[in-house]
């Protein structure tokens, strides 16, 4: 009997966050926070920046903006992350730091804009430590929830443009990970026996990524030419998912295999644009949305949305400029629908950002872009969070391997 009532609590009691862990509390439902910054750039501009063609980062949402790129460029960055978590009456402060992502680009044809890049990046996170509390059939007990993994984006692409004013790009993605949570049974009184589940789950899945990218007019409008559009788009895609479960309880202990559906992985895009309004200073605005209202992650989801601006006044040049002229300042803003649903209400994210590219060597580039962001609150019975995100890159440009086409 108190076996079932064991089972019966871990799986069946309605989850309402209490504390926080080493991560976001809202990261234990659905696959995590979603990673969405193209580069380090990109999360410096508001998010935004997706049609920027000037080679200077490699956005790996964008494809056709790599036929810009007219070096061998390497990336690479460390992503930290502090949360300050309230529920109105106690609050507590985690950070961590995990892998930013790295990319490699290499022009194969400067003329025609084909740049062929491989990238990892992570594609989700999951890391929190949470209790909730309840009675059920006359036992009191506290739920220690914990979870961590999260899914990787492994890819490779190439880009195509063979005018000044188009080009187009699509990628080959390769997603996979484990999510791994326990939920540990905390009895108050000794007449109960408590137990701990575990759940793991691998999954993989295969799609890809296409992007257009529109710059200027050709010379038909002049008052356009500094304006660049374009839009990319993900198909959906179902990751193949395979679990086991392990439960320990006083008496006994064993593992089992779950029989899980395919989680969907729903379908995609972004519109961004970009006016360079002098040689040095541009604006950027993106916005995507990824349709989580039509998933089946076995919690209730809504459509995510992002909006976001930058602007950026670039590094000097021309020679004999000094080393803080030819630093990159970035300033931006974003807003976050984020697909959480929790208590029937969305969980929106807002925050501010800033960074700069500071030269080292030739032009090579260490990046540091900065966070401030706020969401949820403490109504409803939600968890209230105010997050720091500082991110540290590197970007080396070299003329390896690269073969330059005659102007005819």
């Amino acid at each position: 009997m108190i076996r079932c009532i064991t089972l019966f609590l871990l799986f069946i009691v309605p989850l309402v966050p209490a504390t926080g862990g080493t991560g976001s509390n809202y990261t234990i439902f659905g696959v995590g926070d979603l990673r969405l910054a193209g580069s380090p750039r990109s999360s410096a501009l508001g998010y935004a920046g997706s049609v920027l063609r000037d080679g200077v980062a490699i956005n790996t949402g964008s494809p056709a903006s790599w036929s810009g790129i007219r070096e061998t460029t390497l990336e690479a960055s460390l992503l930290h992350e502090g949360f300050n978590a309230t529920d109105g009456t106690k609050s507590q402060s985690v950070s961590l730091t995990n892998f930013g992502g790295a990319a490699m680009a290499i022009p194969i044809s400067t003329k025609f804009g084909i740049v062929a890049v491989g990238s990892m990046r992570p594609y989700s996170n999951k890391d929190y430590n949470v209790f909730t509390t309840g009675s059920q059939q006359g036992m009191d007990y506290v739920l220690n929830h914990e979870g961590s993994g999260g899914l990787g984006n492994a890819q490779i692409g190439v880009s195509f443009g063979p005018f000044p004013f188009i080009a187009v790009g699509a990628s080959f993605n390769y997603i996979f990970g484990s999510l791994k949570s326990s939920r540990t049974l905390l009895p108050a009184s000794f007449e109960f026996d408590g137990g701990k589940t575990t759940s793991r789950t691998t999954t993989n899945a295969v799609n890809g990524t296409f992007g257009l990218m529109i710059n200027g007019t050709g010379g038909l409008v002049p008052l356009l030419d500094p304006l660049s559009v374009g839009f990319t788009f993900a198909p959906r895609s179902f990751l193949n998912a395979n679990a086991e479960l392990l439960y320990e309880f006083t008496s006994e202990a064993d593992t089992a295999a779950l029989s899980v559906s395919d989680i969907l992985l729903p379908l995609s895009y972004g519109i961004g644009a970009s006016y360079r309004v002098t040689p040095r200073w541009l604006v950027v605005a993106d916005y995507y949305t990824q349709q989580w209202g039509t998933s089946n992650l076995g919690v209730e989801t809504r459509d995510a949305r992002l909006f976001g601006v930058g602007i950026e006044r670039s590094g000097a040049t021309t020679p004999g400029a000094s080393w803080v002229d030819r630093i990159a300042l970035r300033v931006g803003a974003f807003r976050h629908e984020t697909y959480y649903i929790v208590n029937g209400e969305g969980i929106t994210e807002m925050g501010l950002t800033g960074g700069l590219g500071v030269p080292f060597s030739g032009e090579s580039r260490l990046t540091f872009s900065f966070e401030y962001g706020d969401r949820g609150s403490t109504g409803n019975n939600l968890i209230r969070e105010k997050i720091l995100r500082f991110t540290l890159g590197i970007t080396i440009r070299e003329l390896w391997f690269l073969t330059f086409d005659e102007e005819i």
